[in-house]
């Protein structure tokens, strides 16, 4: 009898543990809110905030890390076991401003782990990652898109984190979780943007994204987007080719990649780029360039015509617009093979104007070609 109730509690207590780890799994990090003094070269972490999607959950033995990208070591840990009193949003338990550091480069972590298993100086070698529930990478040098080492390294995988850059100014601002479903893990990757205003305790203020094809040109072949709000995450953007069928030509998805502090970001074959395409801007007959977001693109198969935007170009030809392209615009617009001209997005329409890689399209300047 005895063994019966020991094993009885032995299955009991191991379906406990296995509830509360999965619980736990459900935990993600919703904002961290910062404070980058450029002078004095250090950022203050001053609040993690964590979501849940059970608003009465009391995680047990969840730990945020913060890591160096220098020394690949933590630099600071704090206890997020009494996070939730009620809401879907609290904070970890780290004080007001705990610390601070010289580091531009590193991570903050989210384990399913106890505070006692992470002593400042940690290496993050020697982290068990099967328990890692969630992982910011950050990068509080808004000059210049370095690799972060911890990335580079493997602990932290590309569809785990996000390459982040804070606003070009010092100033206090917050790193937040938007455009994910809160509900479904799988959605919860690559999903953070920045907004000056914190917002701890409290849902995020996110807008929906935007991604415009914003410019097209066929000398040095490249093409630029513009995102709002700026410095959004591409991960989830994909841009493709599409033929005068609606069949998907090429496409290139933009992982880890990040729209400038300037809202714009350039693809194409230029020196200056950030992402070298894989393929290139056709040169006959009618094509549309288009931006997807969230959506399975691949080549030989027909275009989805949900999109985010698109432009629908002729480099040679005067015929009307394809009725396959007219999902993703009525009109079909003149490219200059020379390069002289662009395709550009202007506020009253889409025209030709002269290349302005990097900054708002110049609409008033006159361009010697015309289109369609």
């Amino acid at each position: 009898m005895n063994n019966l109730r020991r094993s009885i509690f032995l299955v009991i207590s191991y379906c406990i543990v296995i509830f509360a780890q999965d619980a736990n799994s459900n935990l993600r990090l919703s904002e961290i809110e910062l404070n980058v003094d450029k002078l004095k070269s250090y950022t203050h972490f001053e609040a993690i905030e964590l979501w849940s999607p059970d608003a009465t959950a009391t995680p047990s033995g969840v730990t945020a890390v913060i890591f160096s990208g220098s020394t690949l070591k933590s630099i600071h840990s704090c206890s997020c076991d009494t996070a939730f009193s009620g809401s879907n949003y609290a904070l970890c338990d780290c004080g007001v401003d705990p610390f601070q550091t010289i580091e531009f480069v590193g991570a903050i972590a989210l384990y399913n782990s106890p505070l006692e298993n992470f002593p400042d100086g940690t290496d993050v070698a020697t982290v068990n990652q099967d328990q890692l529930l969630d992982v910011v990478l950050w990068q509080s040098d808004g000059t210049l898109l370095l690799p972060n080492p911890l990335q580079q390294a493997g602990y932290f995988a590309v569809g785990q984190s996000y390459h982040y850059m804070p606003p070009s100014s010092a100033q206090p601002y917050s790193i937040i979780r938007c455009y994910g479903d809160a509900i479904a893990n799988g959605q919860w990757q690559a999903s953070f943007s920045w907004n000056t205003q914190g917002t701890p305790g409290q849902p995020n203020n996110c807008s929906s994204p935007v991604v415009i094809v914003n410019e097209i040109n066929f000398n040095k072949a490249f093409i630029e987007l513009q995102t709002d709000p700026i410095e959004l995450p591409l991960d989830d953007v994909t841009l493709a080719s599409v033929d005068s069928t609606g069949t998907v030509i090429q496409a290139s998805t933009l992982v880890s990649l990040r729209a400038n502090s300037d809202s714009y970001f350039t693809v194409g074959r230029i020196p200056s780029d950030l992402l070298k395409l894989n393929w290139n801007l056709p040169m006959t007959g009618q094509t549309a360039i288009v931006a997807y977001y969230k959506a399975t693109v691949v080549a030989g198969q027909p275009a989805d015509t949900t999109f985010l935007s698109a432009i629908v170009y002729d480099p040679t030809e005067t015929q009307p617009t394809s009725g396959a392209l007219k999902a993703f615009g009525k009109t079909a617009y003149k490219a200059d093979q020379s390069g002289t001209c662009s395709i550009c997005v202007c506020p009253s329409g889409t025209q030709l104007a002269f290349p302005t890689l990097g900054q708002e399209n110049d609409c008033t300047t006159p361009c010697p070609s015309s289109f369609l």
